[in-house]
């Protein structure tokens, strides 16, 4: 229930889920909402977009160039971009990762990953059955 939230009267949402977005967008469409990471915005048409359904601030992907961020902002001069600058990098797109959901059932995308993708694996050839 997202209701408590809208009542404790945050500066803004932090929202990847694109029904979530619109519901909050109907319900409470002064609420301000920043499109999170975990969306994977990697290109101007993805932040356009957005911007077209109300999104005043995009994070974009942690996997984007200089120039790539770049770019984003000269197709995109009236969105907020914000960008991660310091910390972990996945080794999966941002939003896309699954291993450690599949390995530990800990889903990285409600913040509770176990970066298995950081720990040694032996290699071995297969064998038939």
């Amino acid at each position: 229930d997202i209701e408590p939230v809208i009542a404790m009267k945050p500066d803004a949402l932090i929202m990847s889920d694109p029904g979530l977005i619109m519901l909050v967008r109907e319900k409470w469409p002064d609420m301000p909402i920043h499109l999170s990471v975990q969306a994977n915005a990697v290109n101007f048409a993805s932040v356009n977009f957005w911007a077209k359904q109300g999104i005043e601030r995009v994070i974009l992907s942690r996997e984007l160039s200089l120039e790539e961020i770049s770019e984003i902002r000269s197709l995109c001069p009236e969105t907020e971009l914000e960008v991660f600058v310091h910390g972990a990098l996945c080794m999966a797109y941002s939003g896309r990762c699954l291993l450690s959901g599949y390995i530990n059932k800990r889903d990285p995308n409600q913040g509770t990953c176990t970066n298995a993708c950081r720990w040694e694996y032996d290699v071995k050839p297969g064998t038939e059955n």
